[in-house]
């Protein structure tokens, strides 16, 4: 089956929003909206741009969540994710790993954190993809150091109702 021919120019633009929003999502200092029944949610806008983003993600060990971006109103592209730190973790420190890389992101990859980030506690953030903005799937885990894993996490997602 052929994919859909996607707009290029609009590719590039849904790629720098995203770059600009994930740097002001859960890796940032900005708190989260956290509603009655435990949703946590954040937002990004520009003004004078038809893009909007919103992160929710639900529960703590394990957690769930999604990543929408609407153009003009409409959802046009959408990411799942879902991980934890594993029990008997203390998980602050593997968190701050998590925040530190989740703005330390790949330009033309910024739907999470880069392919490697040493942290100066000394965990090491392991980001595996494949895939571009348009469609793709990955894994992400965070280790101590040496080679005990203290945190896995996987996620999709790409463009959505192209039609």
């Amino acid at each position: 089956m052929e994919r859909r021919s996607i707009d290029q120019e609009f590719t590039n633009e849904l790629l720098e929003f995203l770059y600009r929003a994930q740097l002001n999502g859960y890796g940032s200092d900005k708190e989260p909206f956290v509603s009655k029944d435990g949703t946590h949610m954040l937002s990004y806008a520009e003004e004078g741009k038809e893009l909007e983003y919103v992160d929710m993600w639900y529960g703590g060990e394990p957690f769930r969540g999604m990543t929408v971006i609407r153009r003009r109103g409409i959802v046009c592209w959408v990411m799942t994710y879902g991980g934890e730190v594993f029990a008997g973790i203390d998980k602050e420190p593997v968190y701050t790993c998590l925040r530190a890389a989740l703005t330390s992101l790949d330009h033309d990859a910024p739907w999470r954190g880069p392919a490697v980030l040493t942290h100066e506690n000394g965990m090491r953030y392991v980001n595996r993809w494949t895939g571009d903005i348009t469609k793709f799937k990955g894994k992400e885990y965070i280790y101590q150091s040496g080679a005990s894993r203290l945190y896995e996490a996987t996620y999709e997602g790409g463009f959505v109702d192209l039609d």
